[in-house]
């Protein structure tokens, strides 16, 4: 099995960070078009990807502002975990994810999704309005 790790340095406080990986409405805007979060250790996660993948997961642990880690699958793999942690910067917050448990043919791949959706997460951070 393999791993990914990928990083970004978002231009956005801690907090609003947290509220994108952990709110579904904000998740749909990077992660996938449709998601479905419960956010509490046990809680289940569904997206349905751009190619209409469906990936249902259940999330594992959840620390308040800093960390989510969920296991999720798709209907021809073994589940692999996403393991997203926040940490807060002077003007900025770095996101890193790593997503294990992949399928060595699937890791390459894998990389370069978490890249784009990265890169989602960043444009809509920036039209997200905050109160």
């Amino acid at each position: 099995m393999a791993s990914i790790e990928r990083s970004i340095v978002l231009d956005a406080p801690a907090r609003e960070v947290w509220d994108a990986i952990s709110d579904q409405r904000l998740l749909s805007e990077w992660l996938a078009p449709e998601v479905e979060l419960d956010p509490r250790p046990g809680g289940t996660i569904r997206c349905r990807t751009e190619d209409n993948e469906e990936r249902p997961g259940t999330v594992r642990l959840l620390e308040e502002g800093e960390r989510i880690v969920f296991e999720w699958r798709r209907e021809w793999a073994a589940a692999s975990q996403v393991d997203l942690r926040i940490e807060e910067l002077d003007g900025g917050t770095r996101l890193t994810v790593v997503e294990s448990g992949l399928q060595a043919s699937a890791a390459p791949r894998a990389s370069v999704r978490w890249s784009k959706r990265f890169e989602s997460l960043r444009l809509a951070l920036a039209s997200f309005a905050y109160a």
